[in-house]
């Protein structure tokens, strides 16, 4: 008995699987199931690789570090003292550099000065940090830097503090460091206003780290320099508080004294002496101990300081 349908159904799968075969395959028929993979599928890999590598090289270059962007924007720290306004004579630079070099090599605190011609119309303050982040201004474990920032054309000076240092030096301080030394200083036209300056800070950073100060102001003396004592510019509130008390206590004296009626005698005149109050910074110098510039360590600072216009 014959099955004349058996023929058709025969020649129906095989047309089928003909389709079913990709042109480029060569005649090749591709493995049925899961793991079976279109042409289509096949052309799309490429490109999509292509694509994605081009996503991830944009994103590289959109992440690059701040800090590299920010060393193209300044010029580079040439040693701890950079005057690129050409302020300092010669002799006070190299004298400065000497003592800042011993500074960091005895106490491993790092102190840059940077005098800059103008900002171009940026805030100082931005600058300050932007320039302390850009050249990494103490040593990255112990971030203990400060960066004196003198802007000529400004008429402004700015003191930047690292995160190590800002126990020591917090913004009330440091500003009475650069109302008290720095502006009168750069005011009066003095070039070692940022040596004075350096050291009024630097006493605060070693006695915050259990060192004498006097330790930095022997080597501000050995390197010539004569410290600078501040002027007073009138009586503090403690003292102001002490002679008001001693003024009353004087007068109530005075009336138990005469009593009820009227004695004759000399007559007491009490003068008032105006002593010096506040005191002189310390100072600190050296000659440098060999070795020269290697770069800033790469701290950080968290926006702390303080600065003016002179």
């Amino acid at each position: 008995m014959t099955f004349p349908i058996l023929p058709a159904i025969v020649c129906h799968r095989r047309r089928a699987e003909a389709r079913a075969v990709p042109p480029d395959s060569g005649g090749l028929t591709p493995p049925a199931g899961p793991f079976r993979v279109h042409a289509r599928n096949r052309l799309a890999a490429p490109r999509t690789t292509f694509f994605s590598a081009l996503a991830v090289l944009f994103l590289v270059s959109c992440l690059r570090p701040a800090a590299t962007v920010a060393r193209d924007e300044f010029p580079q720290a040439v040693g701890y003292v950079n005057d690129f306004a050409h302020v300092i004579p010669q002799a006070e630079e190299g004298k400065l550099e000497g003592f800042l070099q011993n500074v960091d090599q005895k106490y491993g605190i790092q102190v840059a000065i940077a005098i800059m011609p103008d900002l171009g119309g940026e805030d100082p303050t931005e600058y300050a940090n932007r320039l302390y982040e850009a050249w990494g201004v103490g040593d990255p474990n112990t971030d203990r830097g400060l960066l004196v920032l003198d802007a000529r054309k400004e008429r402004f000076v700015r003191v930047e503090v690292g995160y190590g240092l800002e126990g020591a030096l917090p913004d009330a301080r440091t500003g009475d460091v650069v109302r008290g030394v720095l502006i009168p200083l750069l005011a009066a036209g003095r070039t070692d206003a940022y040596a004075q300056g350096a050291l009024a800070l630097l006493e605060f950073a070693v006695a915050d780290m259990g060192r004498d100060p006097a330790e930095v102001d022997a080597l501000f003396e050995s390197a010539g320099y004569v410290a600078y004592a501040p002027k007073s510019k009138g009586i503090d509130k403690e003292t102001l508080e002490f002679l008001v008390l001693l003024l009353v206590v004087l007068i109530l004296l005075s009336a138990m004294r005469r009593g009820g009626g009227r004695r004759r005698g000399r007559r007491r005149t009490v003068y008032w002496g105006g002593g010096g109050f506040g005191g002189g910074f310390g100072g600190f110098g050296g000659g440098s101990s060999g070795g020269g510039f290697g770069g800033f360590g790469g701290g950080m600072s968290g926006g702390g300081g303080a600065g003016g216009s002179y």
